[in-house]
């Protein structure tokens, strides 16, 4: 992931940055499940994409988080605000 081309203020090329904390790291060796969620922090973002014409806004996001599921529990991984 890189904030400098992902996300909606990359789409506009505005100045970002990531809130969060934390470094690459081996999470777990054994198998299981990763599930990446990104989105808008609200649907008006969404609106305001599409109203702005972007192709693909399903691609634009502000926020993104990582779980991990083993022994069928999730856990997070990482979250990120992309702001």
């Amino acid at each position: 992931f890189n904030p400098d081309l992902n996300g909606w203020d990359a789409e506009l090329s505005q100045s970002v940055c990531e809130t969060g904390e934390g470094e690459a790291e081996l999470y777990l060796q054994k198998p299981g499940l990763v599930v990446i969620c990104y989105s808008y922090q609200n649907v008006e973002n969404y609106k305001e994409i599409i109203e702005d014409g972007f192709e693909y806004p399903e691609n634009c996001f502000d926020t993104f988080s990582i779980y991990f599921k083993a022994n069928g529990q999730f856990e997070e991984v990482v979250s990120y605000e992309c702001a």
